[in-house]
């Protein structure tokens, strides 16, 4: 029944800002019959009836079910709108039907993008959301969904917004795109709705095989710079083209931000300054070295100091070595540096192909996001963490578009996206550092990240006083749980020597006692998370451990409550 208010609530908000415009428009939540809970399913091209129990189920899509099993799900509310009394002769007709469908598309997207959260399925393979219905299509792997049929049937039996669900065996089944891997990362509602588009915000896509294609279609007529002079060697490269595709242009993320193509020659210096000089706020690296050992090497060292001393927030690929040496390669081994792995595109686990082991530097990935999809105007499948990377770093652009101080505090992003990622359950255990050592913080999480922001604080710390640095309260209810990051940046003084200051972040309960700390001491952000079991004031608490390692640190504290 809260689900229902709380979903009348928001409607009603969206259907106030609608009906300025639409003065006969009419929301009706509730609209359609209720079935019986196992009336709600209905099955299609399976020989089941609707009282087919758990076992049946499982066995007929076991023997005839597809490779793909559908799971359409009609959610029970209903936009109804009819304002054709409104026309006149002067009435331009096109420009009636482009603004009543717009209106129409803007609700049905945020509404079932609200339902789909509030439905809570997991495990399937990719989602399609229609953009004018209150539809909203599920695809499982067969296996999959034998595996969680109860779960699955009894969600949506439970779920008071669901009017039926249709359990299809699938004929047909398209490769997912890349809108999965934006509702994976919760940022499905504010990219469709233009919230947000990465407007005055400068990314560089940074590529070792080359620049990207300004004739490509999902390129034209966007904000794009390329360097493509005689005097450099410089080739049309169609991994920068997918790069940027996903991070912006006509088909990605960020799609008004500006984008600066260069390729990497040799020494990344050169490069770095073309972008620096033309204003870089995000600069996205979806390459690394060949043979990685997992050692922190002077590329990394490089990035770490331009991150420091400019400000720029880098982001970088971790690599595919995770069937074989699994080693991060550099430059994202960078202590600075937002070190992105792959999950699948739904975010369930960590793609096997993803590296997350070093021997010298810093604990990597730092998070993982999705791959795995595809992008209009590309036949291939964006596979690997040069296509996890970017989905990051253009929604850092979104981010930085509606908080521009961002662009000069990267340890604040850096903070900010590790307490906001979400723990992923086939990846429990953590470290001293609070990392899971596959995935790091876990799942990039768009969505928590803004909420976030007002729970993000940045500090100087110049004293040199061991002990405790600062102290900050926050009010936890029974159940909820806590997630907490403070981040630091290291000077390299652009070489491979570490100066990094030892900082630990602990939490305490309302009692005084310790619940959570973490206490590494080679890495420059450290994380905890703890499920509040009892309500009060908890009180996080970052501890400087010996002397300032450099003159001062720009230190910041970031937490979330789910």
């Amino acid at each position: 029944m809260k689900k229902l208010l709380l979903t009348t609530i928001i409607v009603l908000g969206m259907t106030f800002s609608l009906m300025v415009n639409m003065k006969n428009s009419v929301v009706v939540l509730g609209s359609n019959n209720q079935e019986e809970p196992k009336d709600k399913i209905v099955f299609e091209g399976f020989n089941l009836n609707q009282s087919a129990s758990t076992d049946e189920i499982q066995e007929e899509v076991s023997e005839n079910g597809s490779d793909i099993v559908t799971v359409q799900v009609q959610f029970d509310y209903e936009f109804a709108s009819d304002i054709r009394n409104r026309i006149s002769r002067r009435t331009n007709i096109d420009l009636f039907i482009a603004e009543q469908r717009k209106q129409m598309k803007d609700f049905h997207l945020k509404m079932n993008s609200y339902l789909i959260q509030e439905l809570g399925l997991e495990g399937y393979e990719n989602v399609y959301p229609s953009s004018y219905a209150p539809f909203v299509d599920f695809y499982f792997e067969k296996d999959v969904f034998i595996q969680n049929s109860e779960e699955i049937v009894g969600e949506i039996i439970d779920d008071e917004n669901v009017s039926l669900a249709y359990i299809q065996n699938s004929e047909e089944y398209t490769d997912t795109n890349i809108y999965t891997a934006i509702n994976t990362i919760g940022a499905y509602e504010a990219l469709v709705s233009n919230e947000v588009s990465g407007d005055g915000v400068t990314i560089g896509v940074l590529e070792n095989s080359g620049i990207v294609e300004r004739k490509h279609p999902n390129l034209v007529g966007s904000n794009l710079t390329v360097r493509d002079e005689w005097w450099f060697s410089e080739t049309i490269s169609s991994h920068a083209t997918m790069v940027a595709s996903v991070i912006g242009g006509n088909t990605g993320i960020a799609r008004d931000s500006r984008l600066l193509s260069v390729q990497l020659v040799s020494s990344p210096k050169e490069e770095i300054d073309w972008m620096l000089d033309r204003g870089v706020n995000i600069i996205n690296l979806s390459w690394g070295d060949l043979d990685s050992t997992g050692v922190y090497s002077s590329q990394s060292a490089y990035m770490d100091y331009i991150v420091r001393t400019t400000f720029v927030t880098i982001v970088a690929a971790a690599g595919n070595n995770g069937t074989t040496s699994k080693f991060i390669t550099n430059p994202g081994l960078g202590y600075n540096v937002i070190t992105v792995g792959a999950s699948n595109s739904t975010g369930n686990y960590r793609d096997d192909y993803s590296s997350y082991l070093k021997q010298i530097g810093p604990s990597k990935p730092n998070i993982v996001a999705p791959s795995g999809f595809t992008v209009p105007n590309i036949t291939t499948i964006l596979s690997g963490t040069s296509f996890a990377a970017p989905i990051v770093t253009g929604s850092i652009a979104l981010i930085m578009e509606s908080n521009p101080e961002l662009k000069v505090y990267p340890e604040k992003v850096m903070a900010l996206v590790a307490s906001s990622a979400k723990m992923m359950s086939m990846h429990p255990t953590i470290g001293i550092e609070g990392y899971n050592e596959e995935v790091g913080a876990g799942l990039f999480d768009y969505k928590k990240t803004v909420e976030n922001i007002p729970t993000t604080f940045g500090y100087i710390n110049s004293t040199g006083v061991s002990g405790i640095y600062k102290q900050v309260y926050l009010y936890v209810e029974y159940g909820q749980s806590v997630k907490a990051s403070v981040a630091w940046l290291l000077n390299s003084n652009n070489t491979t020597t570490i100066k990094l200051t030892d900082y630990d972040l602990r939490l305490f309960d309302p009692t005084g006692r310790p619940v959570a700390s973490a206490t590494s001491s080679h890495n420059n952000i450290e994380v905890v998370q703890y499920t509040a079991h009892m309500p009060g004031y908890y009180r996080l608490q970052i501890i400087q451990n010996g002397a300032l390692a450099n003159g001062s640190d720009w230190v910041s504290l970031s937490y979330s409550i789910r």
